[in-house]
Protein backbone atom coordinates (compact mmCIF):
# COMPACT_ATOMS: atom_id res chain seq x y z
CA UNK A 1 0.00 0.00 0.00
CA UNK A 2 2.81 2.37 0.95
CA UNK A 3 4.65 1.58 -2.28
CA UNK A 4 1.51 2.34 -4.28
CA UNK A 5 1.07 5.66 -2.51
CA UNK A 6 4.73 6.50 -3.11
CA UNK A 7 4.45 5.58 -6.80
CA UNK A 8 1.28 7.72 -7.14
CA UNK A 9 2.98 10.67 -5.42
CA UNK A 10 6.10 10.29 -7.58
CA UNK A 11 4.06 10.06 -10.80
CA UNK A 12 2.01 13.12 -9.84
CA UNK A 13 5.19 15.06 -9.09
CA UNK A 14 6.78 14.13 -12.44
CA UNK A 15 3.63 14.94 -14.40
CA UNK A 16 3.22 18.19 -12.51
CA UNK A 17 6.75 19.29 -13.33
CA UNK A 18 6.23 18.34 -16.97
CA UNK A 19 2.99 20.33 -17.16
CA UNK A 20 4.63 23.37 -15.54
CA UNK A 21 7.51 23.14 -18.02
CA UNK A 22 5.04 23.21 -20.91
CA UNK A 23 3.28 26.38 -19.75
CA UNK A 24 4.47 29.13 -22.12
CA UNK A 25 6.16 32.20 -20.72
CA UNK A 26 3.77 35.19 -21.00
CA UNK A 27 4.41 37.25 -24.14
CA UNK A 28 7.32 34.97 -25.13
CA UNK A 29 6.40 34.94 -28.81
CA UNK A 30 5.92 38.67 -29.21
CA UNK A 31 8.98 39.57 -27.15
CA UNK A 32 11.13 37.76 -29.71
CA UNK A 33 9.94 40.16 -32.39
CA UNK A 34 11.34 43.23 -30.62
CA UNK A 35 14.98 44.31 -30.91
CA UNK A 36 16.98 46.49 -28.55
CA UNK A 37 18.21 49.74 -30.10
CA UNK A 38 21.07 51.53 -28.35
CA UNK A 39 22.42 55.01 -29.09
CA UNK A 40 25.38 55.96 -26.91
CA UNK A 41 23.77 54.47 -23.82
CA UNK A 42 20.22 55.58 -24.60
CA UNK A 43 17.88 52.66 -25.23
CA UNK A 44 14.94 52.35 -27.58
CA UNK A 45 13.16 49.40 -29.12
CA UNK A 46 12.66 48.27 -32.70
CA UNK A 47 10.33 45.93 -34.55
CA UNK A 48 11.87 43.10 -36.58
CA UNK A 49 10.17 43.15 -40.00
CA UNK A 50 12.73 41.32 -42.17
CA UNK A 51 15.73 39.01 -41.97
CA UNK A 52 17.95 42.09 -41.46
CA UNK A 53 15.42 44.93 -41.24
CA UNK A 54 14.18 46.80 -38.18
CA UNK A 55 11.64 49.62 -37.87
CA UNK A 56 12.09 52.08 -35.02
CA UNK A 57 11.26 55.65 -33.98
CA UNK A 58 12.96 58.32 -36.09
CA UNK A 59 13.20 60.85 -33.24
CA UNK A 60 15.29 58.39 -31.26
CA UNK A 61 18.19 58.04 -33.69
CA UNK A 62 18.12 61.14 -35.89
CA UNK A 63 21.59 62.72 -36.17
CA UNK A 64 23.13 59.91 -34.13
CA UNK A 65 26.35 58.57 -35.69
CA UNK A 66 26.45 55.34 -33.66
CA UNK A 67 23.38 53.16 -33.61
CA UNK A 68 23.37 49.56 -32.39
CA UNK A 69 20.70 46.88 -32.73
CA UNK A 70 21.01 43.98 -30.29
CA UNK A 71 24.60 45.05 -29.65
CA UNK A 72 25.69 45.21 -33.30
CA UNK A 73 26.25 48.46 -35.23
CA UNK A 74 23.69 48.91 -37.98
CA UNK A 75 24.81 48.57 -41.59
CA UNK A 76 22.90 51.59 -42.80
CA UNK A 77 19.76 53.67 -42.61
CA UNK A 78 17.55 52.70 -45.54
CA UNK A 79 14.51 54.95 -45.37
CA UNK A 80 13.23 57.75 -43.18
CA UNK A 81 9.57 58.74 -42.94
CA UNK A 82 9.70 61.92 -40.79
CA UNK A 83 5.97 62.52 -41.09
CA UNK A 84 5.34 59.24 -39.28
CA UNK A 85 8.42 59.46 -37.03
CA UNK A 86 9.60 56.15 -38.48
CA UNK A 87 12.96 54.93 -39.73
CA UNK A 88 13.95 51.64 -41.39
CA UNK A 89 17.45 50.32 -40.78
CA UNK A 90 19.45 47.39 -42.09
CA UNK A 91 21.14 45.37 -39.36
CA UNK A 92 24.36 43.39 -39.15
CA UNK A 93 22.49 40.62 -37.40
CA UNK A 94 20.43 38.11 -39.36
CA UNK A 95 17.16 37.28 -37.63
CA UNK A 96 15.51 33.90 -37.56
CA UNK A 97 12.25 33.78 -39.52
CA UNK A 98 10.29 33.07 -36.34
CA UNK A 99 11.23 36.53 -35.04
CA UNK A 100 9.90 38.46 -38.03
CA UNK A 101 6.49 40.08 -37.61
CA UNK A 102 4.01 38.40 -39.92
CA UNK A 103 0.65 39.04 -38.25
CA UNK A 104 -0.77 42.57 -38.47
CA UNK A 105 -3.87 43.92 -36.76
CA UNK A 106 -6.36 45.48 -39.17
CA UNK A 107 -7.51 48.13 -36.71
CA UNK A 108 -7.80 49.09 -33.05
CA UNK A 109 -10.83 50.40 -31.23
CA UNK A 110 -11.35 52.74 -28.30
CA UNK A 111 -11.10 50.88 -25.01
CA UNK A 112 -9.14 47.97 -26.49
CA UNK A 113 -6.45 46.50 -24.18
CA UNK A 114 -2.98 46.29 -25.74
CA UNK A 115 0.55 45.27 -24.72
CA UNK A 116 3.66 47.34 -25.48
CA UNK A 117 7.06 45.62 -25.58
CA UNK A 118 9.95 48.03 -25.05
CA UNK A 119 13.47 48.40 -23.69
CA UNK A 120 13.42 50.97 -20.88
CA UNK A 121 16.75 52.22 -19.61
CA UNK A 122 16.69 50.18 -16.41
CA UNK A 123 15.60 46.84 -17.93
CA UNK A 124 16.48 44.52 -20.79
CA UNK A 125 12.84 44.46 -21.83
CA UNK A 126 9.49 45.30 -20.34
CA UNK A 127 5.83 44.61 -21.08
CA UNK A 128 3.49 47.53 -20.48
CA UNK A 129 -0.29 47.05 -20.51
CA UNK A 130 -2.24 49.98 -21.96
CA UNK A 131 -5.71 50.86 -23.20
CA UNK A 132 -6.65 52.70 -26.39
CA UNK A 133 -7.99 56.13 -25.41
CA UNK A 134 -8.75 57.55 -28.86
CA UNK A 135 -8.27 56.73 -32.54
CA UNK A 136 -7.49 59.39 -35.15
CA UNK A 137 -6.68 59.31 -38.85
CA UNK A 138 -2.87 59.11 -38.63
CA UNK A 139 -2.23 57.98 -35.05
CA UNK A 140 -4.02 56.52 -32.09
CA UNK A 141 -3.38 57.15 -28.42
CA UNK A 142 -3.07 54.86 -25.42
CA UNK A 143 -2.89 55.36 -21.67
CA UNK A 144 -1.23 55.31 -19.23
CA UNK A 145 1.89 57.01 -20.56
CA UNK A 146 4.94 54.81 -21.16
CA UNK A 147 8.41 55.49 -19.78
CA UNK A 148 11.56 56.39 -21.75
CA UNK A 149 12.85 53.38 -23.69
CA UNK A 150 9.52 52.38 -25.18
CA UNK A 151 9.88 54.53 -28.31
CA UNK A 152 10.02 52.21 -31.31
CA UNK A 153 8.41 49.47 -29.25
CA UNK A 154 5.83 47.12 -30.73
CA UNK A 155 2.20 47.36 -29.67
CA UNK A 156 0.35 44.04 -29.75
CA UNK A 157 -3.27 43.05 -29.25
CA UNK A 158 -4.53 40.06 -27.29
CA UNK A 159 -4.27 37.94 -30.46
CA UNK A 160 -0.53 38.80 -30.51
CA UNK A 161 -0.93 40.70 -33.79
CA UNK A 162 1.19 43.80 -34.28
CA UNK A 163 -1.15 46.74 -33.73
CA UNK A 164 1.35 49.61 -34.00
CA UNK A 165 4.60 51.23 -32.89
CA UNK A 166 5.22 53.71 -30.08
CA UNK A 167 6.53 57.08 -31.28
CA UNK A 168 6.24 59.33 -28.23
CA UNK A 169 4.14 61.13 -25.68
CA UNK A 170 1.70 63.97 -26.06
CA UNK A 171 1.51 67.17 -24.06
CA UNK A 172 -1.23 66.08 -21.66
CA UNK A 173 1.43 63.94 -19.95
CA UNK A 174 -0.80 60.88 -19.57
CA UNK A 175 -1.01 59.38 -23.05
CA UNK A 176 1.32 57.80 -25.61
CA UNK A 177 1.16 58.24 -29.39
CA UNK A 178 1.16 55.13 -31.59
CA UNK A 179 1.47 54.63 -35.35
CA UNK A 180 -1.15 52.06 -36.42
CA UNK A 181 -0.11 48.76 -37.94
CA UNK A 182 -1.69 49.59 -41.30
CA UNK A 183 0.70 52.53 -41.82
CA UNK A 184 3.69 50.44 -40.74
CA UNK A 185 2.70 47.63 -43.07
CA UNK A 186 2.56 50.08 -45.98
CA UNK A 187 6.11 51.23 -45.18
CA UNK A 188 7.32 47.62 -45.05
CA UNK A 189 5.61 46.67 -48.30
CA UNK A 190 6.91 49.72 -50.19
CA UNK A 191 10.41 50.27 -48.83
CA UNK A 192 11.19 46.76 -47.63
CA UNK A 193 10.24 45.28 -50.98
CA UNK A 194 12.37 47.86 -52.83
CA UNK A 195 15.33 47.01 -50.61
CA UNK A 196 15.14 43.27 -51.21
CA UNK A 197 14.66 43.80 -54.95
CA UNK A 198 17.94 45.71 -55.03
CA UNK A 199 19.89 43.02 -53.16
Amino acid sequence: MKSLLFFTFFLTLILGVKLIAQIPEPYREIKQKIASVNIDGWRLAGIIIGEDLVLTAYHGIVSQPRVFVNGYPIKRILYVVPGLDTILVQTQQKFDKSKIVKRWAKRVYQGEPLHIIGHPIDASYSVFDVTVSSVEQTYYYVYPRTEPGFSGGGVFNIKEELAGMVVGHIRDGIRTKVIPAEALKNIVEIFGKKFYEKK
